[in-house]
């Protein structure tokens, strides 16, 4: 009996340290940013001014005007998407420009990105 609250007393407490380790780095990745600032300055890509928006001049270009249609809106939220988007497919600077998706933002696809690398 008192073998089983040991293992169920060790059991909570190492599930304890996992969800508090695992906060700790959910709160960490709100303040890591996502983008690199270097991939506005290198030449990463095959198109000519690929990536032309900050991440800053992006979600301000999502603003809908009280004028707007819905149409219009639409063509200028793809359109700043696209110009905030660097489009890269070189596994050299997969960590470099965090193409992979990170720990301290998805913990569990940062998990399974290497246990099944094809499918991520």
């Amino acid at each position: 009996m008192a073998v089983n609250h040991l293992r169920l007393y060790i059991a909570s407490r190492t599930l304890l340290c996992i969800g508090l380790l695992l906060l700790g780095i959910n709160i960490a990745g709100t303040f890591i940013p996502l983008r690199n600032p270097d991939l506005y300055k290198d030449d990463l890509s095959l198109f000519k001014d690929d990536i032309t928006l900050t991440e800053d001049q992006l979600w301000s270009s999502t603003v809908r005007r009280l004028d707007e249609s819905t149409e219009e809106y639409v063509i200028k939220l793809n359109e700043a998407v696209n110009k905030g988007t660097a489009h890269y497919w070189d596994d050299r600077g997969i960590y470099r420009y965090n193409l992979r998706i990170s720990i301290y933002e998805n913990y569990l696809l940062f998990f399974a990105s290497y246990l099944s690398p094809c499918l991520w």
